[in-house]
């Protein structure tokens, strides 16, 4: 029987109930680049190549991959002590996210908004007319959008710029062409680009409160279990 994945996101709490009990012999750690063990390949390709490692739990009428936000430090013999302490050590983590037209910036620690900051500015998307008129219009867009990056690295400044040298993590969520383009413009946040993490955080539309849904996200575990298939 063919079979495919279904997913979820648990919150730190969450996770914590389910492993309180389920024995330790029926879980173990894989870390990034360790080949699974055999009846695993239904887990998804990005599951399996996580920067963060998988968490594999299997026993009778129970088959479970967990996806860590953040790897657990050595030692690696105990899974359960090795998982919460990835989940639980206190982390001060930047926050970005960016969608043309939006932008929103802020600070998070494992339980709480730091700081926060958003703003908008209008860049029209499209522009049917030829000739000049297009041409002005791209030279206008081109002018909005760095209006844009401005204030939006400005917030970032204001957010941030004192705790940058203290931040553990950086978290980043939008559009990726136009993230890419800005932290090329916004040498403040640009230079902190080592210490983004894999994950790229869901947004649709930037706002101080994405903030904190950013925060809830950033520390939710990725699971995974197989849904059987008709043949």
């Amino acid at each position: 029987m063919n079979q495919r994945s279904e997913t979820e996101y648990w919150s730190v709490d969450r996770v914590e109930r389910f492993i309180s009990d389920v024995p330790p012999e029926l879980g173990a750690y894989y870390p990034p680049g360790d080949a699974l063990r055999d009846g695993w390949e239904w887990l998804p390709g990005n599951a399996r190549s996580s920067l963060t490692g998988v968490y594999l739990l299997a026993g009778v009428n129970l088959q479970l991959a967990l996806v860590p936000p953040f790897a657990p430090a050595p030692p690696l013999t105990d899974w359960k002590s090795g998982m919460l302490r990835a989940l639980r050590e206190p982390r001060l983590i930047g926050v970005f996210l960016l969608r043309l037209g939006y932008y929103a910036a802020g600070a998070v620690d494992n339980d709480s908004v730091i700081a926060a900051k958003s703003g908008s500015r209008y860049v029209h998307g499209r522009h049917r007319a030829g000739g000049q008129s297009q041409r002005r219009w791209e030279r206008n867009r081109e002018q909005w959008i760095e209006i844009l990056f401005d204030r939006a690295c400005a917030a970032w400044q204001d957010t941030c710029g004192d705790l940058a040298r203290d931040l553990d993590h950086l978290a980043l969520g939008g559009d990726r062409i136009v993230l890419a383009r800005f932290l090329k413009r916004c040498d403040a946040l640009g230079r902190l680009q080592e210490l983004e993490i894999a994950r790229r955080v869901p947004v649709d539309r930037p706002t101080a409160a994405s903030i904190d849904d950013a925060r809830r996200s950033i520390w939710s575990s990725t699971v995974y279990r197989p849904r059987p298939q008709p043949e």
